[in-house]
Protein backbone atom coordinates (compact mmCIF):
# COMPACT_ATOMS: atom_id res chain seq x y z
CA UNK A 1 0.00 0.00 0.00
CA UNK A 2 2.84 2.38 0.90
CA UNK A 3 4.63 1.57 -2.36
CA UNK A 4 1.46 2.29 -4.31
CA UNK A 5 1.01 5.58 -2.48
CA UNK A 6 4.59 6.57 -3.35
CA UNK A 7 3.97 5.81 -6.98
CA UNK A 8 0.81 7.93 -6.97
CA UNK A 9 2.65 10.77 -5.21
CA UNK A 10 5.51 10.60 -7.74
CA UNK A 11 3.08 10.77 -10.63
CA UNK A 12 1.22 13.69 -9.05
CA UNK A 13 4.50 15.57 -8.63
CA UNK A 14 5.42 14.79 -12.24
CA UNK A 15 2.09 16.18 -13.51
CA UNK A 16 2.29 19.29 -11.35
CA UNK A 17 5.77 20.18 -12.69
CA UNK A 18 4.67 19.95 -16.28
CA UNK A 19 1.36 21.69 -15.63
CA UNK A 20 3.06 24.62 -13.97
CA UNK A 21 5.78 25.12 -16.56
CA UNK A 22 4.21 23.79 -19.79
CA UNK A 23 5.86 25.28 -22.87
CA UNK A 24 4.87 24.14 -26.38
CA UNK A 25 7.50 22.94 -28.78
CA UNK A 26 6.50 22.20 -32.38
CA UNK A 27 8.92 19.29 -32.52
CA UNK A 28 6.83 17.28 -30.09
CA UNK A 29 3.85 17.04 -32.41
CA UNK A 30 6.17 16.04 -35.24
CA UNK A 31 7.51 13.16 -33.18
CA UNK A 32 4.00 12.05 -32.22
CA UNK A 33 2.90 12.07 -35.85
CA UNK A 34 5.72 9.77 -36.90
CA UNK A 35 5.92 7.33 -33.99
CA UNK A 36 4.25 4.00 -34.76
CA UNK A 37 1.49 2.41 -32.75
CA UNK A 38 1.39 -1.30 -32.11
CA UNK A 39 -0.16 -4.08 -30.05
CA UNK A 40 0.99 -4.89 -26.56
CA UNK A 41 3.01 -8.05 -27.02
CA UNK A 42 4.71 -8.51 -23.68
CA UNK A 43 3.71 -8.39 -20.05
CA UNK A 44 6.59 -5.99 -19.33
CA UNK A 45 4.95 -3.49 -21.67
CA UNK A 46 1.87 -3.18 -19.47
CA UNK A 47 3.20 -0.17 -17.52
CA UNK A 48 4.02 3.30 -18.89
CA UNK A 49 7.59 4.21 -17.83
CA UNK A 50 6.65 7.90 -17.50
CA UNK A 51 3.49 7.93 -15.37
CA UNK A 52 4.05 4.39 -14.05
CA UNK A 53 0.37 3.56 -14.61
CA UNK A 54 -0.78 0.48 -16.46
CA UNK A 55 -1.59 0.74 -20.15
CA UNK A 56 -5.04 -0.72 -20.64
CA UNK A 57 -6.70 -1.75 -23.93
CA UNK A 58 -8.30 1.20 -25.72
CA UNK A 59 -5.85 3.82 -24.45
CA UNK A 60 -3.64 5.74 -26.88
CA UNK A 61 -0.12 4.45 -26.55
CA UNK A 62 3.08 4.45 -28.58
CA UNK A 63 5.32 1.49 -29.25
CA UNK A 64 8.46 3.59 -29.06
CA UNK A 65 11.01 0.89 -29.69
CA UNK A 66 14.61 0.64 -30.70
CA UNK A 67 14.03 2.16 -34.14
CA UNK A 68 12.55 5.29 -32.58
CA UNK A 69 14.54 5.81 -29.41
CA UNK A 70 17.73 4.00 -30.38
CA UNK A 71 17.54 2.41 -26.95
CA UNK A 72 18.91 -0.97 -25.98
CA UNK A 73 15.49 -1.83 -24.50
CA UNK A 74 12.06 -1.41 -26.09
CA UNK A 75 9.58 0.97 -24.41
CA UNK A 76 5.85 1.58 -24.70
CA UNK A 77 4.16 4.61 -23.15
CA UNK A 78 0.99 6.70 -23.23
CA UNK A 79 0.79 9.21 -26.08
CA UNK A 80 -0.06 12.08 -23.74
CA UNK A 81 2.73 11.14 -21.35
CA UNK A 82 5.29 11.25 -24.14
CA UNK A 83 3.85 14.53 -25.39
CA UNK A 84 4.20 16.04 -21.90
CA UNK A 85 7.78 14.80 -21.73
CA UNK A 86 8.71 16.33 -25.06
CA UNK A 87 6.96 19.63 -24.36
CA UNK A 88 8.02 20.13 -20.77
CA UNK A 89 10.56 22.85 -19.84
CA UNK A 90 12.20 20.52 -17.32
CA UNK A 91 13.81 18.73 -20.27
CA UNK A 92 14.01 21.77 -22.56
CA UNK A 93 17.73 21.19 -23.13
CA UNK A 94 17.06 17.54 -23.91
CA UNK A 95 14.07 17.74 -26.26
CA UNK A 96 14.01 14.49 -28.18
CA UNK A 97 15.47 12.26 -25.47
CA UNK A 98 14.06 8.98 -24.31
CA UNK A 99 11.96 9.49 -21.13
CA UNK A 100 13.30 6.27 -19.61
CA UNK A 101 16.95 6.12 -20.70
CA UNK A 102 17.35 9.93 -20.56
CA UNK A 103 20.83 10.02 -22.08
CA UNK A 104 19.90 8.19 -25.29
CA UNK A 105 18.46 10.51 -27.93
CA UNK A 106 15.37 9.84 -29.98
CA UNK A 107 16.09 9.37 -33.67
CA UNK A 108 16.05 13.03 -34.77
CA UNK A 109 16.05 12.14 -38.45
CA UNK A 110 12.27 12.41 -38.68
CA UNK A 111 12.25 15.71 -36.83
CA UNK A 112 14.84 17.38 -39.04
CA UNK A 113 13.11 16.14 -42.22
CA UNK A 114 9.89 17.76 -41.02
CA UNK A 115 11.78 20.94 -40.10
CA UNK A 116 13.25 21.13 -43.61
CA UNK A 117 9.82 20.68 -45.21
CA UNK A 118 8.45 23.44 -42.96
CA UNK A 119 11.37 25.78 -43.63
CA UNK A 120 12.18 25.92 -39.90
CA UNK A 121 15.75 27.19 -40.07
CA UNK A 122 16.13 27.32 -36.28
CA UNK A 123 15.52 23.60 -35.86
CA UNK A 124 17.62 22.64 -38.87
CA UNK A 125 20.52 24.74 -37.62
CA UNK A 126 20.14 23.27 -34.12
CA UNK A 127 20.35 19.76 -35.62
CA UNK A 128 23.57 20.66 -37.44
CA UNK A 129 25.11 22.35 -34.40
CA UNK A 130 24.54 19.19 -32.35
CA UNK A 131 26.58 17.23 -34.87
CA UNK A 132 23.76 16.06 -37.12
CA UNK A 133 24.65 14.77 -40.58
CA UNK A 134 24.13 17.61 -43.07
CA UNK A 135 23.71 14.96 -45.80
CA UNK A 136 21.09 12.95 -43.87
CA UNK A 137 18.77 11.01 -46.21
CA UNK A 138 15.11 10.02 -46.09
CA UNK A 139 13.56 6.69 -47.09
CA UNK A 140 13.84 7.43 -50.83
CA UNK A 141 17.47 8.51 -50.54
CA UNK A 142 16.75 12.24 -50.79
CA UNK A 143 19.15 14.41 -48.80
CA UNK A 144 18.08 17.34 -46.65
CA UNK A 145 19.19 19.61 -49.49
CA UNK A 146 16.96 17.76 -51.96
CA UNK A 147 13.95 18.01 -49.67
CA UNK A 148 14.58 21.74 -49.27
CA UNK A 149 14.71 22.13 -53.05
CA UNK A 150 11.46 20.20 -53.54
CA UNK A 151 9.76 22.23 -50.79
CA UNK A 152 11.03 25.52 -52.30
CA UNK A 153 12.69 26.48 -49.00
CA UNK A 154 15.50 28.76 -50.18
CA UNK A 155 16.62 29.57 -46.63
CA UNK A 156 17.20 25.88 -45.93
CA UNK A 157 18.93 25.36 -49.29
CA UNK A 158 21.32 28.20 -48.47
CA UNK A 159 21.94 26.79 -44.98
CA UNK A 160 22.72 23.32 -46.35
CA UNK A 161 25.08 24.65 -49.00
CA UNK A 162 26.82 26.96 -46.52
CA UNK A 163 27.34 23.92 -44.27
CA UNK A 164 29.08 22.08 -47.11
CA UNK A 165 26.28 19.70 -48.03
CA UNK A 166 27.02 17.66 -51.16
CA UNK A 167 25.37 19.71 -53.91
CA UNK A 168 25.56 16.86 -56.44
CA UNK A 169 24.56 13.98 -54.15
CA UNK A 170 22.09 11.78 -56.11
CA UNK A 171 18.87 10.21 -54.92
CA UNK A 172 17.94 6.59 -55.64
CA UNK A 173 17.26 7.47 -59.31
CA UNK A 174 20.50 9.40 -59.65
CA UNK A 175 18.78 12.79 -59.74
CA UNK A 176 20.71 15.68 -58.17
CA UNK A 177 19.32 18.71 -56.31
CA UNK A 178 19.92 20.82 -59.43
CA UNK A 179 17.86 18.45 -61.56
CA UNK A 180 14.98 18.64 -59.08
CA UNK A 181 15.19 22.43 -59.02
CA UNK A 182 15.19 22.60 -62.82
CA UNK A 183 12.18 20.32 -63.10
CA UNK A 184 10.26 22.51 -60.66
CA UNK A 185 11.46 25.85 -62.13
CA UNK A 186 12.96 27.18 -58.88
CA UNK A 187 15.22 29.83 -60.44
CA UNK A 188 16.49 31.33 -57.17
CA UNK A 189 17.44 27.89 -55.90
CA UNK A 190 18.95 26.87 -59.26
CA UNK A 191 21.11 30.00 -59.30
CA UNK A 192 22.37 29.39 -55.77
CA UNK A 193 23.18 25.73 -56.48
CA UNK A 194 25.17 26.80 -59.54
CA UNK A 195 27.02 29.40 -57.47
CA UNK A 196 27.90 26.52 -55.12
CA UNK A 197 29.40 24.61 -58.08
CA UNK A 198 26.53 22.22 -58.83
CA UNK A 199 27.31 20.25 -62.00
CA UNK A 200 25.16 21.60 -64.83
CA UNK A 201 26.11 18.57 -66.95
CA UNK A 202 25.37 15.89 -64.34
CA UNK A 203 23.44 12.80 -65.47
CA UNK A 204 21.12 10.51 -63.53
CA UNK A 205 21.30 6.70 -63.59
CA UNK A 206 19.38 6.60 -66.88
CA UNK A 207 21.78 9.08 -68.39
CA UNK A 208 19.29 11.95 -68.40
CA UNK A 209 21.09 15.28 -68.21
CA UNK A 210 20.12 18.39 -66.27
CA UNK A 211 18.82 19.84 -69.55
CA UNK A 212 16.49 16.87 -69.96
CA UNK A 213 14.88 17.70 -66.61
CA UNK A 214 13.58 20.97 -68.06
CA UNK A 215 9.76 20.99 -68.11
CA UNK A 216 8.37 20.03 -71.52
CA UNK A 217 8.35 23.01 -73.87
CA UNK A 218 10.20 25.31 -71.45
CA UNK A 219 12.54 27.14 -73.86
CA UNK A 220 13.36 29.75 -71.21
CA UNK A 221 14.80 27.12 -68.85
CA UNK A 222 16.76 25.45 -71.66
CA UNK A 223 18.20 28.81 -72.73
CA UNK A 224 19.14 29.59 -69.12
CA UNK A 225 20.95 26.28 -68.64
CA UNK A 226 22.80 26.60 -71.94
CA UNK A 227 24.03 30.00 -70.77
CA UNK A 228 25.36 28.26 -67.65
CA UNK A 229 27.40 25.82 -69.74
CA UNK A 230 25.03 22.90 -70.26
CA UNK A 231 25.99 20.62 -73.17
CA UNK A 232 23.21 20.79 -75.77
CA UNK A 233 24.24 17.50 -77.41
CA UNK A 234 24.58 15.37 -74.26
CA UNK A 235 22.78 12.04 -74.66
CA UNK A 236 21.17 9.56 -72.28
CA UNK A 237 21.97 5.85 -71.91
CA UNK A 238 20.08 5.07 -75.13
CA UNK A 239 21.97 7.70 -77.09
CA UNK A 240 19.01 10.07 -77.31
CA UNK A 241 19.73 13.82 -77.23
CA UNK A 242 17.46 16.65 -76.15
CA UNK A 243 16.74 17.39 -79.82
CA UNK A 244 15.58 13.81 -80.36
CA UNK A 245 13.32 13.94 -77.30
CA UNK A 246 11.82 17.26 -78.39
CA UNK A 247 11.19 15.83 -81.89
CA UNK A 248 9.58 12.74 -80.34
CA UNK A 249 7.23 14.89 -78.24
CA UNK A 250 6.33 17.17 -81.14
CA UNK A 251 7.74 20.28 -79.45
CA UNK A 252 8.20 22.46 -82.56
CA UNK A 253 9.19 25.58 -80.60
CA UNK A 254 11.86 23.66 -78.70
CA UNK A 255 13.13 22.01 -81.89
CA UNK A 256 13.45 25.40 -83.63
CA UNK A 257 15.25 26.84 -80.63
CA UNK A 258 17.69 23.90 -80.34
CA UNK A 259 18.47 24.10 -84.06
CA UNK A 260 19.15 27.83 -83.69
CA UNK A 261 21.64 26.95 -80.95
CA UNK A 262 23.44 24.48 -83.22
CA UNK A 263 22.10 21.22 -81.82
CA UNK A 264 23.55 18.29 -83.79
CA UNK A 265 20.84 17.09 -86.17
CA UNK A 266 23.10 14.27 -87.38
CA UNK A 267 23.51 12.66 -83.95
CA UNK A 268 22.06 9.15 -83.64
CA UNK A 269 21.11 6.87 -80.76
CA UNK A 270 22.18 3.26 -80.12
CA UNK A 271 19.73 2.04 -82.78
CA UNK A 272 21.06 4.46 -85.36
CA UNK A 273 17.97 6.69 -85.15
CA UNK A 274 18.31 10.46 -85.63
CA UNK A 275 15.95 13.25 -84.59
CA UNK A 276 14.32 12.87 -88.03
CA UNK A 277 13.41 9.26 -87.21
CA UNK A 278 12.02 10.22 -83.80
CA UNK A 279 9.75 12.81 -85.40
CA UNK A 280 8.55 10.51 -88.19
CA UNK A 281 7.95 7.55 -85.89
CA UNK A 282 5.68 9.72 -83.73
CA UNK A 283 3.90 11.28 -86.75
CA UNK A 284 5.22 14.80 -86.34
CA UNK A 285 5.62 15.32 -90.08
CA UNK A 286 6.28 19.08 -90.08
CA UNK A 287 9.11 18.66 -87.60
CA UNK A 288 10.42 15.66 -89.55
CA UNK A 289 10.52 17.63 -92.81
CA UNK A 290 12.30 20.56 -91.20
CA UNK A 291 14.88 18.28 -89.59
CA UNK A 292 15.32 16.23 -92.78
CA UNK A 293 15.95 19.35 -94.86
CA UNK A 294 18.65 20.48 -92.49
CA UNK A 295 20.04 16.95 -92.11
CA UNK A 296 20.56 16.47 -95.86
CA UNK A 297 21.80 20.03 -96.33
CA UNK A 298 24.52 19.46 -93.76
CA UNK A 299 25.26 15.99 -95.11
CA UNK A 300 25.74 17.34 -98.62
Amino acid sequence: MIEKACLILSFALFVSVYSAFAMQDEGASSVINFLPEGPLENESYQRCPICLNSIVPGEDYIAAGKDVFNCSVDHVCHVECLRAWLEGPAVKEHIGTCPLCKKISINERLLVMQAVDDGDLRKVWSFIERGGNVDERDDVERTLLMRAVCAEKFNIVKCMCDCNAQVDAPDKRGATPLMLGVHQRHYDIINYLLVCSADVNARDFRGHSVLMYSPIGDVTMIDFLLAQGANINMCDNTGATLLMLAAKQGERRVVRFLLSRKADVRAHDVRGWTAVDYARCNRHEKIARRLAALFYKIKD
